[in-house]
């Protein structure tokens, strides 16, 4: 089936018939053929000659296109239009009244292509159409209502060659786009394959190329990125000496409760010792009065359960008196 395209004008070689192929089944090795009534019929493609432009050069018109004495030369019917794009990937908008728009998806390479359509809705896809694409031919992938233009979601397209033959075109794309209304009515024009005026846009012009590798990293990357990270805290040398007592810690304490002052002493308590624990410091003395107790009590409770000092002990009493605790760092 390679050596026929959409459009090329044939033979068959059972019969003296010519005309243009306007469809392909490569599954079935067949092809349509419209004749000179503009009947369509299917040929084995075995069965069909292409008629080459050398052949018509050197033997002139071709037995469809003789003209009988005394009639008027019509213009053929059969001869493949020419094409009004470069070779590519299209999209067409066209118009089929009550501001309904068909949208066609067009093969006009040499590759089959397997594509996925989707909206691009926030972060989220909603699928439209996925399949695969014959070359040289066209699919009706959905209608939009040119009225609802401004709610037109982003659509998102993803590319990839194909062909039973050796081919090097081996990269897949992704397109995404966006219209706006001065740029969708601009896109007016023919468009390949259907030979009828629509909005069109070609999809693989300065389309990037994704490279593998490069997509797993960055993948990889926003991988890493998402993942929760500890929270990285300064590390603030404390003074030797820290006191607990609560006026010293906040001016506000008249209007505190017994249980929130004693969670902020505690709290300044273990901020001071794991940052005089990661400078280096060899000791530190918390001053935390005699009181009822209950400071005293908790933070001995908790270095004792701390592997990461030494020993601890009451303070100097000559210099602190009963209410204080000094801490010995590993």
């Amino acid at each position: 089936m390679g050596a026929f395209n959409i459009g090329d004008r044939v033979r068959l070689l059972k019969s003296n018939e010519e005309g243009v192929v306007t469809k392909i089944n490569e599954k079935r090795a067949t092809a349509e053929i419209e004749i000179e009534d503009g009947f369509q019929i299917e040929v084995l493609a075995k069965e069909l000659v292409l008629i080459s432009q050398e052949e018509k050069k050197h033997f002139g018109k071709s037995r469809t296109e003789e003209v009988s004495p005394g009639k008027k030369e019509k213009k053929n019917r059969y001869e493949a239009p020419e094409l009004s794009a470069d070779k590519g990937i299209f999209l067409a908008f066209f118009d089929h009244g009550n501001d309904l728009l068909s949208v066609y998806l067009i093969n006009n390479t040499d590759y089959e292509v397997v594509y996925s359509a989707s909206d691009l809705i926030q972060t989220s896809h909603k699928g439209i159409m996925a399949g695969s694409l014959l070359r040289k031919s066209k699919i009706k992938i959905r209608e939009v209502n040119l009225k609802r233009f401004e709610s037109w979601a982003t659509m998102c397209f993803r590319f990839m060659f194909h062909s039973q033959d050796f081919f090097s075109k081996t990269e897949f794309f992704e397109k995404k786009l966006k219209f706006k209304a001065s740029g969708f009515h601009k896109g007016k024009r023919l468009a390949p394959i259907l030979e009828k005026e629509g909005y069109v846009f070609q999809l693989d012009v300065d389309a990037p190329k994704v490279d593998p590798e490069k997509l797993k990293e960055s993948l990889t990357d926003k991988a890493k990125k998402a993942e929760p990270k500890e929270e990285r805290h300064d590390v603030v040398k404390p003074p030797a000496v820290v006191d607990l007592h609560i006026e010293k810690l906040t001016d506000d304490h008249a209007f505190m409760s017994n249980s929130e002052m004693l969670k902020l002493q505690l709290k300044t308590f273990q901020d001071s010792l794991d940052n005089a624990i990661a400078s280096g410091m060899g000791e530190i003395t918390f001053i935390h009065g005699l009181g009822n107790g209950v400071l005293r009590d908790e933070i001995q409770k908790t270095l004792s359960k701390d592997t990461r000092i030494q020993f601890f002990q009451d303070a100097q009493k000559s210099r602190f008196g009963y209410g204080a605790t000094l801490v010995r760092i590993f």
